[in-house]
């Protein structure tokens, strides 16, 4: 079994490299389109971020108000890397309840209930992950957004302070903007 500081830096190597992709229109005969790097970027940002005083979960839930096509590039990715035991994709249609939530994705501004549920995922210690240009205006921890055919993603501390979430430090350094 490898080392839990092996596991730590071969995360960070990957989420390194996903981050520093360019997009180019083809990578290896596969489009690689922004929801698919956002899918990874959810999928690989659980490995930096600790709820303290609560057990490491054996199972993730990762919800998603997106589009279908971002709930397909997530559930993809979690499959080709064999995660299907660790992680627990659930979709937010109508429902905006986060039980079970350990990270809520909001793909954007119009998402219905937004308010709604950045609220209750701050009660209820939940790392909020959005897309829209208020995210972190609105109390969300992290924003993820293509800049020069990159993703790159800022980061709020206070609001990750306020959920009681603790953003890994080597995160934080990737970051665009720390607030």
């Amino acid at each position: 079994m490898a080392s839990p500081l092996f596991l730590r830096i071969l995360c960070s190597c990957l989420l390194f490299c996903v981050i520093s992709l360019a997009t180019g229109p083809k990578a290896h005969g596969e489009e690689v389109t922004e929801a698919k790097l956002k899918a990874i970027f959810l999928v690989n940002v659980l490995g930096y971020a600790e709820w303290p005083g609560r057990p490491k979960p054996a199972t993730y839930g990762v919800c998603v108000a997106a589009s279908e096509e971002l709930s397909s590039e997530v559930r993809s990715y979690v499959q080709l890397k064999g995660l299907d035991a660790r992680i627990q994709l659930r979709s937010l249609d109508g429902a905006r309840n986060l039980d079970g939530c350990d990270v809520v994705f909001v793909e954007n501004d119009t998402v219905r209930g937004e308010s709604y549920i950045l609220k209750e995922a701050r009660e209820k210690r939940v790392l909020s992950i959005g897309a829209g240009e208020r995210f972190i205006g609105k109390g969300g921890i992290i924003r993820i957004y293509l800049k020069d055919r990159k993703l790159a993603f800022d980061i709020s501390a206070t609001a990750a302070d306020a959920s009681r979430i603790k953003i890994d430090a080597r995160l934080l350094s990737l970051a665009k903007k720390v607030y």
